[in-house]
């Protein structure tokens, strides 16, 4: 039995450190075969170059946050956006409930303070764009990345 358990255990340790490139390359085994060797490699290596298709920038990158359609020079355009998460400071004031009322205290408006109570300062994320990538005749012609 412990052998039993110890080996599920490490199972879905390993499951879960599988990287995500890996996991849609191996649920969709398919569409990366269909690549060609260099856009194979690349998807391997998270990189996406100009020529490459849709199928292996999502593989590479995985599903955009979002997509545009437009064009350029007569031709239909599709572009991909993926996120990217920035720090945000944040400070929050406000009053508690306290026990008698409105700002706390034991005696209605006697002041701030009481069991609810809350402020200070944290720390959120919010999403920005990040990296993107371009696509005319769902083949990549331009893409950027970040520094």
């Amino acid at each position: 039995m412990k052998k039993l358990l110890l080996g599920l255990c490490l199972s879905v340790l390993a499951s879960s450190c599988v990287a995500p490139i890996e996991r849609r390359v191996t649920a969709n085994p398919q569409m990366f075969e269909k690549l060609s060797r260099d856009h194979k490699e690349a998807v391997r290596s998270g990189a996406v170059k100009e020529g490459m298709s849709k199928d292996a920038v999502y593989l590479a990158w995985g599903k955009p946050a979002r997509v545009q359609m437009g064009r350029r020079e007569g031709k239909n355009l599709e572009r991909w956006s993926y996120n990217t998460y920035q720090p945000v400071y944040t400070t929050s004031f406000g009053f508690g409930t306290g026990w008698g009322g409105w700002g706390g205290g034991c005696g209605g408006f006697g002041g701030f303070g009481g069991p609810f109570s809350f402020g200070g300062t944290g720390l959120d994320y919010v999403p920005v764009e990040g990296r993107s990538v371009e696509f005319i005749n769902d083949r990549v012609v331009g893409f950027t990345i970040p520094r």
